[in-house]
């Protein structure tokens, strides 16, 4: 009897610590209850009204800010106990703020997890980020998720601006769109991101990122910019239209970068290595169409591996790689870039070391000449980057242990094919009406 009642008072402590509330644009702040009979209307009530790790669901409809910031979050209690706020299971939720700050801003905050929202951030003034992750103090905060999230449209903004968190904790920004934020940034604004990180421990992953429109091209679309950050992993993401696609070891190198199964288009600058970055790896990712580079490593790098990659259809270099050390360039595919396919540069400071080349299949280049090959991707136009039956890709990979499936999840089979896709033929690009590109369904198309 006396463990029956050990047992039944465990459990209430359960119940009691992870309440489940919920908001409604029907609801009332005043003389709600948070229950989903009564629910309140806005998010600030809920999360004040939440404790640690309760779930707070939002009904679907469009929410204000109405007149209060977003970011009076709770933490949970442990990195097994998130506190959740997300959509009601099928139903669309729209928050869209217009003051003078972020769309949404977590500070401080470990162990949320956010799910399903729409942040519309098209009505933000000034220089107001869609998301910010900051930290009052340095190194605080982290373990925070983003999934199945869109953040669209700040004017002047960033998408996704992090900075200051504890790098043992991190972030996890997963199945998410980012779209055109900084579409309307000009001179005097700084160059806009979509997603722009200071801080170390990140992943990024089966997210779409698309530049804005202006001049700057919406900015850069994933770019780490800070001394000394390490433990990326960007996975599985298509990034297109941006002025530069995946930045990686800006502000004073980094290190232990993974970069693998991306497809990066129709931008500036496809993918980029910042100097001084060390123990990178560029796998399997489909750079193509973009105007100036579709990879570019700058000098001073080392111990980076750019391999299975395929680069094709650039304005300029498909492969552009600075004086560096300890490069392997292997089982590479590159066709149809308008100046070299290849170009690696051994004078800009007295020669490489350690550099790898082999396997590579590139049509006429600068400093190599091969036969002409050709990934014969379904539809390029159109954003359909697999590779067709014919590819000069099929089997032509070389196999990593670093991951084991391609950017759809499909388990790769030995032997590898070169690029982000697997060759799986007759591949299924348009269902029920839904918009997909290069297999990536697009949310809130």
């Amino acid at each position: 009897m006396k463990r029956l009642l050990l047992i039944c008072a465990f459990c209430f402590q359960l119940s009691a610590f992870s309440a489940t509330y919920y908001v409604s644009t029907t609801g009332n702040d005043t003389t709600g209850d948070g229950s989903i009979g009564n629910p309140w209307a806005t998010f600030q009530k809920g999360n004040t009204g939440m404790a640690a790790s309760d779930t707070l669901l939002a009904r679907g409809g469009t929410y204000s800010d109405n007149g209060s910031p977003l970011d009076n979050w709770k933490s949970g209690t442990s990195s097994s106990s998130y506190t959740f706020v997300k959509n009601y299971p099928g139903e669309t939720v729209v928050y869209q703020p217009d003051l003078d700050h972020a769309g949404i801003w977590i500070s401080d905050k470990t162990n949320l997890w956010l799910e399903g929202i729409h942040i519309d951030a098209t009505l933000l003034p000034g220089t107001g980020d869609a998301a910010k992750i900051t930290t009052s103090g340095p190194l605080t905060g982290g373990n925070i998720v983003l999934t199945n999230m869109i953040f669209r449209g700040a004017p002047h903004g960033h998408g996704i601006l992090t900075s200051g968190i504890d790098p043992a904790l991190g972030i996890v920004i997963a199945s998410c769109s980012i779209i055109t934020n900084g579409w309307d940034a000009a001179s005097p604004d700084a160059d806009k991101h979509q997603i722009y990180l200071q801080d170390s421990n990140i992943t990024i992953k089966n997210s779409y990122i698309h530049g804005g429109t202006n001049d700057l091209g919406g900015g850069w679309g994933i770019h780490c910019n800070q001394s000394g950050m390490t433990n990326h992993v960007y996975r599985d993401n298509f990034l297109t239209n941006c002025i530069q696609g995946i930045l990686v070891g800006s502000g004073g190198g980094g290190s232990n970068f993974f970069v693998f199964n991306n497809v990066v288009c129709n931008g500036g600058l496809g993918l980029r290595v910042w100097s001084g970055a060390r123990d990178v790896y560029l796998l399997n990712n489909t750079i193509c169409s973009n105007l100036v580079a579709n990879f570019y490593l700058d000098d001073g790098c080392s111990n980076i591996w750019v391999e299975s990659n395929i680069s094709a259809l650039s304005g300029g270099r498909g492969f552009d790689i600075r004086e560096s050390s300890n490069v392997s360039i292997q089982n590479n595919l590159g066709y149809s870039n308008a100046v070299t396919e290849f170009v690696r540069d051994y004078y800009t400071n007295g020669g490489q070391s350690g550099f790898t080349y082999a396997n590579n299949r590139f049509g006429t280049t600068q400093w190599f000449t091969n036969n002409v090959w050709d990934a014969k991707f379904i539809a390029p136009a159109s954003g359909n980057f697999r590779i067709g039956a014919s590819s000069s890709a099929i089997g032509a990979g070389k196999v990593q242990s670093l991951f084991s499936t391609d950017y759809t999840g499909t388990t790769r089979t030995v032997p590898w094919d070169i690029g982000a896709y697997m060759f799986v033929g007759n591949p299924i690009v348009n269902v029920s009406g839904n918009t997909y590109v290069g297999g990536n369904l697009l949310i809130g198309q």
